[in-house]
C-alpha cells in the first residue's frame, strides 16, 4: 500500500532521475540517466527505497534507518538510543559479533569496515556495503535487517554492561570537557533532549540506567512504521530484489499506536530569545566563543517561499563566509570568525571567537561587515560563482553515486519532508536568480541576532558578560557598515622580467629506468623520472603528480631539531616571492592545487609534493621554485605564525596526541609533535635559525630527485621543468651537511609510564615491537599489513568476548626504510577499573597468533579484510600508488615486483606464514610497553 507521501516522493524523484542524471566515481557524467527508483510502503508501514545505479561500481550499500535518536529519550532512558544501537548491531539473535565472525566476513567478501552503525538526535542508521556480485551477501543482510526491526535483538545482561562501559569509552574519546559547554547551551535553546549530564557524573548514570528501560525505548520506537529500508547501487534485478524485501518484511507486526516526537524547531522558535553563558571545563580554552542566532532570517509564510529562503542562503552564506575570512587576512589578528547556516534547525549561526579584551573592536568589526552586505549587496562576479557552486553541488555531487543517492534518501527519510527537497524547482529558481533579486533580500535583512550565547575561559567571570554591552557592540558595527579590504591575487608569481631570465637548463643524461621511466639530468644536477600514465580509476586519474627530495633532513642539525622541521610552515605563513601568505592564498584559490601542495622537512628528508591539472603546470613550477629561493625575514608573519600555534593548541591538547607524542619521544622519532608539545616547541623556535636551516637545506638542488606521475604532454612540460627546476637556486657557499648515520634511539626502558598533567579518566595503552630490519621491500609491507589485520580481529575480542571497557582498539604497522626497522603496535584507550586484564589480554593475543594455526575461512577473511586493493589492478596503476612505488624505489632502493608476484604472495600466504611472521615481530626482546594514566 502507497501512501500519499511515499507517492509523491516517487513522482518527484522520477522527475529527479530525468534532470540529475549520476555517473562516474567522482563527478557523476550527465550521459548516463539515472534509473527511476522503486519506492513503496508496507502494509504495517514500513518503507522501502530501492535506487538503482547505472555505472560499474563495486560495492552496493544498504542502510536501515529508525526515526528515532536521542531526542526520542525518556528521563530515565540517557544515552538509550546510543546505547541500544551498540546492542542491537552487535547482539541479535542469529548473528552475534558480526562484524568480526570471519566465517561470515569470508563469506560475504565483506571487510570490518564495511559496517558502520550511527546514531543522531533524531534518528539511527545500521550501514552495510558489500560486493555487488554476492548475492549470499544480499541475503544475509536483509536478515540481519529484518531480526533488528522485528524485535530480535538480544538483551544479556553482561552484554548490556559490556556495552554501557564501552559507550563510556567511546563518550571519552569525544573530549566531553571540551564540548560540554556546547551541548548545554543547545539544550537551553531547543529543550529537546534531557538536561545534559556533567561530565563527573556521565559514568554514573550511565552505568546505573534501567536495562528494562532500554528495552522498552527498542519495543516502543524501533517499529515498522518508522524505519525505512534504503538499498542503492547495480543490480541485475530489481523487481526480484523488491520481491525479497516485501516477503521478509511485510509480516512484522505492527504493535500499539506510534510515538510522537519532540518538535525541537517549533519548541525553539516558541522559547522567549536567550542570552547564555557557560564557562567552558577545558583550561586550555583561552578565547570566549560567541555564538549569535538568526532564527528570523527563514521566516516564511508558504512552501515556496521557504525554499527561495533557503536557497537564498545557499548563495549568500559561502559569500559572507568568504568575506569574513578576508576581514581577518592581516597579519597578527587574533579573532577568528565564521559564518553557517543551519536548515534542519532553520537559523544561521555567527561564531565569534576573540581574546575578552577584544570583545569589542572585534564584535563591531564583524557586524560592519554583515552590514556592508546590507548597504551595498554583492557583486555580479559572487553571485555567478556561487550559484554556478551550488548547481554544481545538486547537480554534480562530488562524490560517488551510491554515497549521493544514499545521503540523499536518508535526508528525505530523516527530514520527512520530501515535498520540500524538490530538486528540480530549486534548479529552475537558480536558473533565474538576478542580482536585483539577492539585493532586494539582503536589504531587508535585521543582523540582531534572536538568541546569543557565550562559552568564556575558567578565568573568566560570568558576571562581567552582559546582554546589553554586547547589542550596543552589535549595533555600533551595523551602523558602520564596511566593505572588505581588498586583497591581490597574483596572476603569476614571478614577474616577467625575472621569467626572462631563466633559461632553460640544458640536459646531460639520458637514461631509460628498470619500469618505464625516463631518467633525464639537468645540469644543475636535479634528476627528473618521468613516467606517463593514463589511469581509468583513481582520486587523481586526470592530474599530474610530482614528488621532489634529497636526502638531507633536520637530523642533520641533531637529534631532536624541531626549528628544522617546523621551518616550511613558519615560511608559508611568509608567504613566497613578493606576495604574503593572504595573496598566496588568493592565488592558490584559482589553482587545481590549493589542497594538494606540500613543502616538508623530515628528519631524513627534504621536499615537496604536490597534484595539479595539466593546464597548472607552469603555476605548480612557479610555486616550487620560489620554495627554494632565500626566504626574505619577515619577523610580523613569524609573529602571526605563533599566535597561530597559541590558538591551535586547545585543538592539540588531546591527552591520546600527549600520549603519542611521548612515545615517539621516548623511541626517539622525531616529527611535527601532535599535542600540547607542538605548541611548546613552538615558544622556542629562534626565527632566524630556523630560516638559516631551511635555506640549508634547499641550497643544493643537485642532490633533488623529481618524480613526474600523471596524463602529461611531454613536449609542452620538459621545456618547463627545464626552466624552473633546472634554475632551482644554488647556494655553493652552504656545505652539504653529512648526515647519513644518524638513527633513533633504542629505548632502554622497556616499561614507561606517562603521567597526564591534566585529569583523564581513562588509561593509555601502546605495546609496540620495533625490529631491525635491513632488507624492507614490498614482502615486508605485505607481511605487516596480514599481521595488522589478523590483530585486529584479536582486539576485537577485548570489547566483545572478554566484556572489557575498550571502545576503540587498533594494530598499527609501520616500516622506516631509512632506519632500518619496521614495527607493529596496539593502539589503545581502556577503562582504568579493566586495564590488568586488558593488558593480559593482549599479551595472550601476541602468544595465540605465534602458536596457533588458524582455519582457512579465518585466513580468508584477514586477507579480504587486509588493504590489499593497492597491489592489484587497476588500483596498482593509480596515480599515488604508482608515484609511491617510484619514490620507494628511487629513494629507499626498493624493488617494484611484477603483479604475477604479487598476486603469487597473496593468495599462497598460508596459516603457517602467518604463524611465522607473529613469531618474528612478536619477540620480547623487541618489545615495549607504554601506559598513560592520570595515576602514578
Amino acid at each position: 500500500m502507497k501512501t500519499h507521501n511515499v507517492a509523491y516522493l516517487a513522482f518527484s524523484l522520477l522527475w529527479l532521475s530525468f534532470i540529475f542524471p549520476v555517473s562516474g566515481q567522482t563527478i557523476p557524467d550527465s550521459k548516463t540517466l539515472t534509473p527511476e527508483p522503486v519506492i513503496d510502503t508496507l502494509a504495517n508501514g514500513f518503507t522501502y527505497i530501492i535506487q538503482p545505479i547505472a555505472e560499474n561500481i563495486e560495492k552496493n550499500e544498504i542502510r536501515l534507518i529508525v526515526n528515532a535518536g536521542s531526542n526520542q529519550e525518556r528521563d530515565d532512558q540517557y544515552e538509550h538510543a546510543h546505547l541500544l544501537e551498540h546492542i542491537a548491531f552487535n547482539y541479535l539473535e542469529s548473528y552475534t559479533n558480526f562484524n568480526f565472525d570471519t566465517n561470515i566476513l569470508s563469506a560475504l567478501q565483506m571487510k570490518q569496515n564495511d559496517m558502520h552503525a550511527i546514531t543522531l538526535r533524531t534518528s539511527t542508521y545500521y550501514q552495510f556495503s558489500y560486493p555487488k556480485t554476492n548475492a549470499i551477501a544480499l541475503d544475509t543482510l536483509l536478515n540481519f535487517g529484518y531480526e533488528i526491526a522485528s524485535g530480535k535483538v538480544v538483551f544479556h545482561k553482561e552484554q548490556i554492561k559490556a556495552e554501557k562501559k564501552a559507550v563510556y569509552q567511546e563518550y571519552l574519546l569525544k573530549e566531553p570537557e571540551k564540548n560540554y559547554s556546547s551541548h548545554k547551551i543547545y539544550n537551553t535553546l531547543f529543550n529537546c533532549n534531557k538536561p545534559v549530564v556533567p561530565p563527573n557524573e556521565f559514568k554514573d548514570k550511565l552505568m546505573n540506567s534501567s536495562d528494562s528501560a532500554l528495552q522498552e525505548f527498542y519495543h516502543q520506537w524501533y517499529r515498522p512504521d518508522v524505519m525505512t529500508l534504503l538499498l542503492v547501487g547495480k543490480f541485475d534485478d530489481p523487481d526480484k530484489i523488491e520481491a525479497k524485501i516485501r516477503k521478509i518484511f511485510e509480516n512484522i507486526p505492527l504493535v500499539g499506536k506510534k510515538p510522537s516526537s519532540r518538535d525541537c524547531i517549533q519548541n525553539y522558535i516558541a522559547n522567549p530569545e536567550k542570552f547564555i553563558v557557560e564557562q567552558s571545563l577545558d583550561s586550555n580554552v583561552s578565547l570566549s566563543r560567541f555564538q549569535f542566532y538568526f532564527s528570523e532570517h527563514y521566516k516564511h509564510t508558504s512552501e515556496w517561499e521557504k525554499l527561495q529562503k533557503e536557497e537564498f542562503w545557499h548563495i549568500l552564506s559561502p559569500i559572507i563566509q568568504d568575506r569574513l575570512l578576508k576581514l581577518q587576512h592581516r597579519y597578527t589578528i587574533d579573532y577568528y570568525s565564521n559564518f553557517m547556516p543551519y536548515y534542519d534547525l532553520s537559523q544561521n549561526s555567527l561564531y565569534i571567537h576573540t581574546p575578552p579584551s577584544s570583545i569589542k573592536k572585534n564584535v563591531e568589526d564583524v557586524f560592519a561587515i554583515l552590514a556592508g552586505i546590507s548597504e551595498n549587496g554583492i557583486t555580479k562576479t559572487e553571485l555567478t560563482t556561487a550559484i554556478q557552486s551550488r548547481k554544481q553541488f545538486i547537480s554534480e555531487p562530488h562524490q560517488s553515486p551510491v554515497s549521493f543517492w544514499s545521503d540523499y534518501y536518508m535526508n528525505l527519510v530523516i527530514n520527512d519532508k520530501p515535498t520540500k527537497q524538490n530538486l528540480k524547482k530549486r534548479l529552475l529558481f537558480l536558473n533565474q536568480l538576478k542580482l536585483k533579486d539577492l539585493y532586494d533580500y539582503v536589504k531587508t535583512l535585521r543582523w540582531i541576532p534572536n538568541n546569543i550565547s557565550v562559552i568564556i575561559p575558567k578565568t573568566e567571570n560570568r558576571e562581567d558578560y552582559i546582554k546589553e554591552d554586547l547589542l550596543r557592540f552589535i549595533k555600533e558595527g551595523i551602523k558602520n557598515p564596511r566593505a572588505v579590504p581588498k586583497i591581490k591575487t597574483p596572476k603569476n608569481l614571478i614577474p616577467q622580467e625575472e621569467q626572462a631570465r631563466l633559461i632553460p637548463a640544458q640536459i646531460i643524461d639520458r637514461q631509460n629506468g628498470d619500469y618505464g621511466e625516463e631518467i633525464i639530468t639537468l645540469e644543475n644536477g636535479v634528476t627528473l623520472i618521468l613516467k606517463q600514465n593514463n589511469p581509468i580509476t583513481g582520486r587523481f586519474k586526470d592530474k599530474i603528480m610530482m614528488h621532489g627530495f634529497s636526502p638531507q633532513g633536520s637530523a642533520c642539525f641533531g637529534s631532536q631539531d624541531y626549528e628544522a622541521i617546523l621551518s616550511p610552515l613558519i615560511l608559508k605563513n611568509s608567504g613566497l616571492g613578493n606576495y604574503d601568505k593572504f595573496e598566496i592564498n588568493n592565488f592558490l584559490e584559482t589553482t587545481s592545487f590549493k589542497h594538494h601542495y606540500r613543502n616538508y622537512i623530515t628528519p631524513y628528508e627534504t621536499g615537496f609534493e604536490g597534484a595539479f591539472a595539466p593546464e597548472d603546470l607552469e603555476n605548480f613550477l612557479q610555486t616550487v621554485y620560489l620554495s627554494f629561493a632565500r626566504p626574505t625575514p619577515k619577523p610580523e608573519a613569524f609573529l602571526d605564525w605563533k599566535m597561530q600555534e597559541a590558538k591551535d593548541r586547545v585543538r592539540n591538547s588531546r591527552p591520546g596526541n600527549n600520549f603519542m607524542d611521548f612515545i615517539e619521544e621516548q623511541i626517539g622519532y622525531i616529527g611535527i609533535p601532535r599535542g600540547i608539545k607542538r605548541y611548546k616547541e613552538s615558544l622556542t623556535v629562534d626565527y632566524y635559525r630556523a630560516l638559516k636551516k631551511y635555506e640549508h637545506l634547499h641550497a643544493h638542488p643537485e642532490k633533488y630527485t623529481v618524480l613526474v606521475v600523471g596524463p602529461y604532454n611531454k613536449e609542452k612540460m620538459l621545456p618547463l621543468l627545464r626552466k624552473y627546476l633546472g634554475n632551482l637556486p644554488s647556494q655553493t657557499s652552504k656545505a652539504f651537511l653529512k648526515c647519513d648515520n644518524y638513527l633513533p634511539h633504542i629505548p632502554e626502558n622497556k616499561n614507561s609510564h606517562y603521567k597526564f598533567t591534566e585529569p583523564v579518566k581513562n588509561t593509555y595503552l601502546s605495546i609496540k615491537f620495533s625490529i631491525p630490519d635491513k632488507h624492507i621491500d614490498y614482502k615486508t609491507a605485505l607481511n605487516l599489513e596480514l599481521l595488522q589485520t589478523a590483530l585486529n580481529f584479536k582486539l576485537k575480542q577485548l570489547r566483545f568476548n572478554n566484556h572489557l571497557g575498550v571502545y576503540s582498539a587498533r594494530a598499527i604497522k609501520s616500516m622506516q626504510p631509512e632506519t632500518g626497522m619496521s614495527s607493529i603496535e596496539i593502539y589503545l584507550q581502556c577503562s582504568t577499573d579493566d586495564f590488568d586484564k586488558v593488558l593480559t589480554s593482549c599479551n595472550e593475543f601476541f602468544r595465540e597468533l605465534k602458536s596457533e594455526s588458524l582455519d582457512p575461512a579465518t585466513i580468508k577473511a584477514i586477507k579480504n579484510g587486509a588493504d590489499l586493493k593497492k597491489w592489484k589492478e587497476p588500483a596498482r596503476n593509480e596515480n599515488s600508488e604508482l608515484i609511491q612505488q617510484l619514490y620507494d624505489h628511487y629513494q629507499h632502493q626498493l624493488a617494484i615486483p611484477s603483479e604475477d608476484i604479487m598476486q603469487y604472495d597473496i593468495e599462497s600466504f598460508s596459516a603457517k606464514d602467518l604463524k611465522d611472521v607473529a613469531k618474528m615481530y612478536f619477540n620480547e626482546k623487541f618489545k615495549w610497553t607504554f601506559i598513560g594514566s592520570s595515576e602514578n
